[in-house]
């Protein structure tokens, strides 16, 4: 992460104190998510925060629920944009990529993954004030 050292912004982690520590999951998987919702954060955020946190979101069907959030204080999106986000090759705004990079994958990816470990993902966002992404997965107690 030394692009976050370069910006102006705090990095917050907040972790519910009833989250187990340990779980049985796809790490790699979650990994993978976590980290492409971590890099668009910083991507998309010239100054203030990221805060990522981790709580407990009930049972489903035996497993444990937990709630991932990324949020940020950057550039935000329209709420009219937040669902196609998530289409392969679909961005906000066709200059995002000229001003932050990317092709608009990365999101759908994550989307595919979350499903694949019978999650979801969703995004709540205003334009100019930040997004938050949200990421539930179920997990196995140990």
């Amino acid at each position: 992460m030394p692009f976050i050292l370069q910006k102006n912004i705090d990095l917050c982690v907040d972790v519910d104190y009833d989250v187990p520590e340990f779980v049985i999951g796809d790490a790699f998987r979650l990994q993978q998510i976590l980290l492409n919702l971590l890099s668009n954060a910083i991507k998309f955020t010239e100054r203030g925060a990221i805060t990522i946190s981790l709580s407990h979101a009930g049972e489903r069907e035996g497993q444990l629920l937990l709630h991932f959030r990324i949020s940020d204080s950057g550039i935000g999106m329209a709420p009219s944009v937040t669902e196609q986000i998530f289409r392969p090759f679909e961005q906000a705004d066709p200059s995002i990529t000229r001003t932050h990079g990317g092709t608009g994958l990365g999101l759908a990816i994550c989307r595919r993954l979350a499903e694949l470990m019978g999650g979801r993902i969703w995004v709540e966002s205003l334009l100019g004030k930040g997004s938050t992404f949200h990421v539930q997965i179920p997990f196995n107690r140990i």
